[in-house]
């Protein structure tokens, strides 16, 4: 038998093929192997409340809309154009950070004698209520890098026969980072949480001395957000 026939016999094809298989599992596996980094929220200092005000305050745990409820970090790179980055991602679920951000800073700053989280069976008074309507980096013009955080709160008078809505209010956030990488985007995301925690804080103190008369703080946007 000719060699060119060996060559195109279906044993020989197939030792040919198992080589090559072999040679780019082998490929493969020099690869260095991209490990995933995890990164919390760090909040700064909040104000304290002009008055701490009697009874419990219930803090619901906070709800992120889609598509940043995931862990991984997100980031805004055009006019309804989003990447989400599968190496660089929260600690735990960002809802679960964001819950206990608020609460901490509530207390920290003595709105009410107590802050308590869902589910807690001590008798309150008032129940906030928070939603995240964005949470991602925007690099969407060069050289600009930002960090931005939207989100909604309401406020919610249980004392009475039904509960009530006594305050709504929304508050954006966007810190500018000095390059955009994740562990920039994971502080700027700290700071801008910070804004939006002590903004919440002096409109909840605004409104416990007008007696929660209509609040709303929503904050202009700026040109590229």
């Amino acid at each position: 038998m000719r060699l060119s026939q060996i060559l195109h016999t279906p044993l020989a094809i197939a030792i040919t093929l198992g080589a090559i298989a072999l040679l780019l599992c082998g490929c493969s596996l020099n690869r260095p192997y991209q490990e995933k980094e995890r990164f919390g929220l760090n909040l700064g200092d909040v104000q304290r409340a002009s008055t701490t005000h009697a009874g419990a305050l219930a803090v619901e745990r906070v709800r992120i809309a889609a598509p940043f409820s995931g862990h991984q970090f997100v980031y805004r790179t055009g006019d309804e154009r989003y990447r989400v980055d599968y190496f660089n991602e929260f600690v735990t679920p960002p809802e679960a950070l964001l819950s206990g951000a608020l609460e901490r800073a509530l207390a920290d700053a003595r709105i009410h004698e107590t802050i308590v989280g869902p589910g807690s069976r001590v008798e309150q008074i008032r129940r906030l209520e928070t939603s995240v309507t964005y949470l991602a980096g925007d690099v969407s013009v060069q050289g600009e890098p930002r960090a931005v955080v939207r989100a909604r709160f309401l406020l919610i008078d249980e004392s009475g026969a039904a509960p009530a809505v006594v305050g709504d209010w929304v508050f954006q956030a966007s810190e500018p980072m000095p390059s955009a990488t994740p562990e920039e985007l994971a502080a700027a995301f700290g700071r801008a949480f910070t804004d939006i925690a002590n903004r919440l804080i002096r409109a909840m103190d605004r409104g416990y001395a007008e007696s929660y008369s209509s609040i709303s703080a929503i904050p202009e946007r700026t040109a590229h957000e």
